[in-house]
């Protein structure tokens, strides 16, 4: 079974987000508004209980913190995709390498890790450019508090669920 770990934002900026993602992202229906902090991957009991565990050990180590969502970001020309992107992303960068460790390295990301909450992906260049021009001139404020990382688990229909919750600072 794929397995992931992401942080959900507040209903706020799930709402904000899934109001471009209804239209702009072709997975709208199968998971949830997030912020990644661990890609997918394939793992078996043995090795989820050590994920558990490594989840377990890192959280303890951070204390919950704040983010603040305020433009609109592209990862064009490597992907057709738009995201709300963090005022201050060290935190999260902090925590995610963390995480990847031990039982979770990652040997050859795909990308470099970038905090992001994606609201498209998947469009044409023309439409990329002309909602990206639209939207980077948007003015907001979307702050979230955080204090707990989830992992997800991917159903047999490509839906993804909390399968566990993990609260930073033990």
């Amino acid at each position: 079974m794929q397995y992931g770990i992401a942080i959900l934002p507040t209903r706020e900026i799930q709402e904000f987000a899934d109001s471009w993602r209804r239209r702009y992202d072709p997975y709208y229906d199968k998971i949830v508004p997030h912020l990644t902090v661990r890609e997918r991957e394939e793992m078996d009991e043995s090795r989820l209980a050590e994920a558990v565990h490594q989840l377990e050990r890192t959280v303890a180590r951070f204390a919950p913190f704040s983010l603040l969502f305020n433009r609109v970001s592209t990862f064009y020309p490597v992907t057709n995709t738009l995201y709300l992107a963090p005022e201050r992303p060290e935190t999260v960068i902090e925590l995610h390498h963390a995480v990847c460790q031990g039982p979770l390295s990652l040997e050859s990301p795909k990308y470099v890790y970038t905090p992001h909450i994606t609201i498209a992906q998947e469009m044409s260049p023309d439409e990329l450019h002309d909602l990206y021009g639209r939207l980077r001139m948007m003015r907001f404020d979307l702050k979230m508090d955080v204090h707990e990382i989830h992992l997800f688990e991917r159903a047999e229909d490509g839906r993804w669920s909390i399968r566990q919750s993990f609260a930073l600072g033990g």
